[in-house]
């Protein structure tokens, strides 16, 4: 994973709102760990990782966004490879400011991070949306 990586983020229906994306769809919850589950994009092209995502996976997604790994580091979120669940797999990890693992992220701050990120994603557009039938 190199700096200019881009992260394929698939966004759930219920993080649309009014036309919009949330935050919701980048601020990942204390069930999954404060990991923000995406495709890396040196394995997996955005289309690819949806169908991956809806066929293989069996989740909901109506469209891939993405994020760079340089994104990420600017904000102090570490972007790595999770290949444990498949080997395109990477996480987005906001449990700690990577510059000082110890102290860990308040609620608040996760919130301002996922903000940050949605809106590099939605100014750089949708990589990849299905056909709507």
């Amino acid at each position: 994973m190199t700096t200019e990586t881009l992260l394929h983020r698939q966004i759930h229906p219920s993080c649309i709102q009014n036309g919009r994306v949330t935050s919701l769809a980048f601020n990942p919850s204390k069930e999954h760990k404060y990991l923000l589950s995406v495709y890396d994009g040196d394995m997996i092209q955005a289309e690819a990782s949806h169908v991956h995502y809806t066929s293989v996976l069996q989740k909901q997604s109506i469209g891939v966004l993405v994020v760079l790994k340089s994104e990420c580091d600017a904000i102090h979120l570490e972007a790595r490879s999770a290949p444990e669940d498949f080997a395109e797999h990477a996480v987005i990890d906001f449990n700690c400011l990577t510059t000082t693992p110890e102290v860990k992220m308040s609620n608040g701050q996760r919130e301002r991070c996922a903000g940050i990120l949605r809106n590099h994603a939605v100014t750089r557009g949708w990589q990849y949306q299905p056909q709507q039938s």
